[in-house]
């Protein structure tokens, strides 16, 4: 998931799919996510799952090696299926 969304529309629209779909949240929760993760699709992810903050979210996938399933299982949050 590895996508910036900042580079043009239609990746933006497919960040906020992913956002949505992953982090199970609608369009426009998806987009302010991404804003506040500066277009960082993983990050976006792992803040709707957990309730982080970008900083916050952005040191657990450090610390999970940038991987997102791992972050999510570090924190005790259901994986991504």
């Amino acid at each position: 998931v590895d996508l910036d969304a900042s580079a043009n529309k239609k990746l933006v629209d497919r960040a906020e799919r992913l956002v949505m779909e992953l982090g199970r949240v609608e369009r426009s929760r998806a987009r302010e996510l991404l804003a506040l993760a500066r277009g960082q699709v993983k990050t976006a992810v792992l803040m709707a799952r957990t309730g982080l903050e970008a900083r916050a979210a952005e040191v657990a996938l450090t610390q999970a090696g940038n991987f997102l399933r791992h972050a999510l299982a570090t924190l005790g949050r259901e994986p991504i299926g």
